[in-house]
């Protein structure tokens, strides 16, 4: 579990980490906590496998919209984003907007409990996913593990098929990366 943080103030950064190990220290599950503040940053974080959850704030010339934008353009719909900021004219293009926000959340609004709630939101969206999702064509499947019979590499080409039950899945990851995103 990655907990990714984007933002350039020191303080809130520090509450965020507090309320991740307050809420953390009560799980056995393995976590690192990444500070991300610039938008190569966020595409490197972005490509690394794993279980992440993104919490956005802002950084000098960057929204956390934008950061936004740029984990799902980047081809991850899987990833839970807490948006955390003071300003309250970005709460309607969020819920407006093809981001699918797990919350918005305003940094002089109870921030303590509204993050640590969200989070724990995340976490447990992150801990019982049982379906691999892939984006294709615009849209995310979801496919239960048990649905799968079989993953196999295309020839000569940077594609993989994955076999279930109720049809086929071609998408262009290798072997690898899929079995990457399963840990």
């Amino acid at each position: 579990m990655n907990f990714i943080i984007c933002d350039d103030d020191k303080k809130f950064v520090e509450r965020c980490r507090e309320i991740i190990f307050k809420m953390m220290s009560k799980s056995k599950v393995k976590y690192d906590i990444t500070l991300v503040e610039s938008w190569k940053e966020l595409i490197e974080v972005s490509n690394n496998q794993g279980n992440r959850i993104y919490i956005c704030g802002n950084v000098v010339n960057k929204k956390s919209l934008d950061f936004a934008r740029e984990i799902r353009n980047s081809g991850d719909w899987n990833s839970p984003i807490i948006i955390v900021t003071n300003k309250k004219e970005f709460e309607n293009i969020c819920y407006d907007s093809p981001l699918l926000m797990l919350d918005f959340i305003f940094k002089d609004d109870n921030i303590e409990k509204n993050l640590m709630n969200a989070s724990n939101i995340a976490f447990k969206i992150n801990s019982c996913c049982s379906c691999l999702c892939i984006a294709k064509d615009s849209e995310v499947y979801q496919i239960s593990y048990d649905d799968i019979c079989y993953i196999e590499k295309r020839l000569n080409e940077n594609y993989s098929t994955i076999v279930t039950e109720n049809g086929e899945y071609l998408i262009k990851k290798s072997i690898v990366s899929i079995y990457e995103s399963l840990e």
